[in-house]
């Protein structure tokens, strides 16, 4: 039996190009990046702040519709339950 992640990985994909710009810097900086639409919510938190050549996990958030997710602590029990709901 297949788990969710593994079904999601043989369905057909689309990738997505995406503009991330930096908020709150004087200068605009901003980075293209590719994304499969089969990629989880923490993959792309993963994929924007490797674009930035940074490691500040514990300072990265995503906010859509009033919701904010945030991508775990290292003491996370569930490794599938990587990008979570505040």
């Amino acid at each position: 039996m297949l788990n969710y992640r593994e079904s999601r990985r043989n369905k057909v994909t689309n990738v997505y190009t995406l503009k991330i710009t930096y908020v709150g810097c004087e200068n605009k900086i901003w980075r293209e990046a590719k994304i499969s639409s089969n990629a989880f919510l923490c993959d792309l938190g993963y994929m924007i702040l490797a674009t930035f050549d940074t490691m500040a996990y514990h300072l990265f958030s995503i906010s859509h519709n009033g919701i904010t997710y945030e991508l775990p602590s290292d003491e996370e029990e569930n490794p599938d339950d990587r990008m979570r709901n505040c």
